[in-house]
């Protein structure tokens, strides 16, 4: 007989415990079904032209797929996260935060950001605004096929919105709204890489300061432009 019984309290897990538990369990299998191809290449590498060449692809498949299931299990935690959270809002000069994400933004290369902004106090929360620029200006580049680009943010002559202006291929009218639902991608993920999520958490976070994020037309630019509001 047990001399220390549990009490039935201590054996119940609260919903963040469990996230935290199972999440972290699948990224150990993930991580492993990332490493594991690497260590059978390895293996295999002496012998490797009596191999046919389909197998290797298969295992670089793999490590892939792999990843890309990491990455929509931290988009999906990132975004259930979001649900309801309301972060703390300070006085910020738009002008500022966006010249300071700029600046540190690394763009693919043959691809330039611009800006042409004035002075704007808004009242959000950093981190959020700082995570949704990034958000925009980078899925502003992924999505765009052509070898060089450019993405232009402004508030000048915007009604107070920030716009985040590209020349790429642009969104068709049909799918102004959809992007924006989770699990939606526009091509392919082997076209262009991505968990679906990227819009979804950018549109949470502006919702969540009481913002607004959409697609609006936009005569000066032949790619999409998209408007944040505070």
């Amino acid at each position: 007989m047990l001399t220390t019984m549990m009490n039935a309290k201590d054996l119940k897990m609260s919903h963040s415990q469990f996230e935290s538990h199972f999440i972290h369990d699948v990224r150990a299998c993930l991580r492993a079904a990332d490493t594991l191809p690497e260590w059978i290449v390895e293996d295999l590498a002496s012998i490797s032209e009596q191999i046919p060449a389909d197998v290797f692809r298969f295992l670089s498949e793999v490590k892939v797929n792999a990843k890309r299931a990491d990455n929509l299990i931290l988009s999906v935690r990132e975004f259930c996260r979001l649900e309801g959270e309301a972060e703390p809002c300070e006085r910020l000069d738009l002008q500022t935060v966006v010249s300071s994400v700029v600046a540190a933004f690394s763009p693919p290369e043959g691809f330039s950001i611009t800006t042409e902004l004035q002075p704007q106090v808004c009242n959000v929360p950093a981190g959020a605004l700082q995570h949704v620029i990034v958000a925009l200006i980078d899925n502003a580049c992924r999505h765009n096929t052509n070898k060089t680009g450019s993405v232009h943010l402004t508030n000048i002559q915007t009604d107070g919105a920030l716009f985040i202006c590209d020349d790429g291929e642009g969104i068709p009218e049909a799918y102004c709204e959809s992007v924006f639902a989770p699990f939606t991608t526009l091509k392919p993920r082997d076209v262009v890489e991505g968990s679906g999520f990227g819009l979804t958490i950018a549109r949470r976070r502006v919702e969540n300061w009481g913002g607004s994020l959409c697609i609006i037309p936009n005569a000066a630019y032949r790619g999409a432009t998209l408007s944040v509001t505070f």
